[in-house]
């Protein structure tokens, strides 16, 4: 589309909202695809009349357009002409069942040197689907000072940088699988005064060089239903003055889980084993409240369970499995132990206040199923919280009181929309 045919689309939006206040944009948005076998010469609003390049598309979609990309990989950068509206976003889909284009098969995004996969800057409102992100130097995705950003299905590899770069923008990751990186999975930070704020849902990141999901500082960011294994450092890392909340997630083969150097950092209903350090690890820093909440987590087979170095940390209903240094270990300023279950792993250190502790095997159901049996001392041992959503997703407690643990013997019904819960609603009084 012409630059020409874009202004009079606007113009003929503008006249139909004052004669027609309740006429939607939708009305007006086009489809657009774009096929190996397209031409750039073509209108690409039909698969026959396809486009070749997604620059193409890039270069003129607006607000509510949508454009669907058939199989094949694409050397290009694409960078976003126009930003899309709370209503009407921007969605650049990759259509690998070949239903809208008729081409079926994985839609690749290679690049080199100092092109990302997908460049938004400025651009609000834009939505990236399930594509394969192939990029040697630069990230897979960077988006810098937008807002209303979504990034569902895809997956990136192979870069010697992030796979996505957040910097002071709005941003949903959903369903994204990221691996085999020479940097962190998944960067996040500011910029300047203005916070990224970050959902990351069902993700999984694996064979990355350095964090999982590299947290920097000044943001807030939500962590749900995801898996991050076989990492050399870190899984989550929250920084300086970052709120976090982790939950329903699992780390294994790694080293730390969970750093908190933030502000506060709230992990619940998350699984950790086999790894070489600790699952939530509170280091000693500056400029940081050092808040830390550990609620219903299994650790098993791990250094050391909780390590508190600094502030005030809160772990409860949690089972500490086989570890070598410590279930946990207080060192900082306050480490509260409620109806925590501990085998072969005793605490140690500042403990600043212990209740209702358990010890004995947890009576897993195997080495790698970590749900526990009858007869185990977690089933009814631990205390009233509201991070009520088991890592199966199933809501506690099942039998009147609450296990300890990530799981809840016995719980059957399922919990559609689980709550988010922010410090002050899962911190002791």
């Amino acid at each position: 589309m012409t630059r020409r045919l874009i202004a009079v689309r606007m113009i003929l939006l503008g006249v139909c909202a004052t004669a027609m206040p309740g006429l939607a944009r939708d009305a007006l948005a086009e489809t657009y695809y774009v096929r190996k076998s397209g031409s750039d010469s073509a209108n690409g609003l039909t698969p026959a009349t396809a486009w070749a390049s997604i620059t193409k598309a890039a270069t003129s979609m607006i607000a509510g357009d949508t454009v669907y990309v058939g199989a094949g990989t694409y050397q290009t950068e694409v960078v976003p002409a126009s930003s899309g509206t709370s209503t009407n976003p921007i969605r650049y889909i990759a259509d690998t069942t070949g239903q809208n284009t008729g081409d079926a098969g994985a839609v690749t995004i290679s690049t080199w040197g100092s092109s990302h996969g997908f460049e938004l800057k400025n651009r609000d409102y834009v939505e990236i689907s399930g594509f394969s992100l192939r990029i040697s130097g630069q990230f897979a995705i960077l988006i810098s000072s937008s807002i209303g950003c979504k990034i569902v299905g895809c997956d990136a590899s192979g870069s010697s940088k992030p796979g996505f770069d957040i910097v002071g923008s709005e941003v949903e990751i959903d369903g994204c699988v990221v691996k085999n990186l020479g940097a962190a999975g998944i960067e996040i930070g500011p910029k300047g005064a203005i916070q990224s704020k970050v959902t990351i849902r069902n993700v999984s990141i694996t064979g990355v060089s350095a964090e999982c999901v590299k947290i920097k500082s000044d943001s807030t960011v939500v962590i749900e239903d995801s898996t991050f294994y076989n990492y050399p450092t870190i899984g989550v890392m929250v920084g300086g003055r970052a709120q976090a909340t982790v939950s329903r997630c699992t780390f294994y083969g790694g080293s730390t889980g969970v750093q908190a150097s933030g502000d506060s950092v709230a992990v619940d209903n998350c699984l950790f084993y086999n790894m070489g350090g600790e699952a939530l690890k509170v280091p000693n820093g500056s400029g940081a409240k050092h808040q830390a909440t550990f609620i219903n987590c299994t650790v098993s087979s791990v250094s050391r369970g909780v390590f508190n170095d600094a502030g005030t940390c809160y772990v409860i209903n949690s089972i500490f499995n086989n570890c070598g240094g410590g279930g946990i270990v207080g060192s900082g300023k306050a480490t509260y132990d409620y109806h925590n279950l501990f085998n072969n792993n005793q605490p140690s250190g500042k403990i600043t206040e212990s209740v209702g502790r358990v010890t004995g095997d947890p009576k897993f159901k195997s080495w790698n199923d970590f749900h526990t049996q009858d007869g185990s001392p977690a089933r009814d041992s631990g205390t009233q919280v509201d991070a009520l959503i088991t890592l199966d997703k199933l809501k506690r407690p099942a039998n009147g009181a609450f296990d300890i643990g990530c799981y809840e013997y016995g719980a059957t019904s399922s919990e559609a929309q689980p709550r988010v819960f922010r410090w002050t609603q899962v911190a002791p009084q």
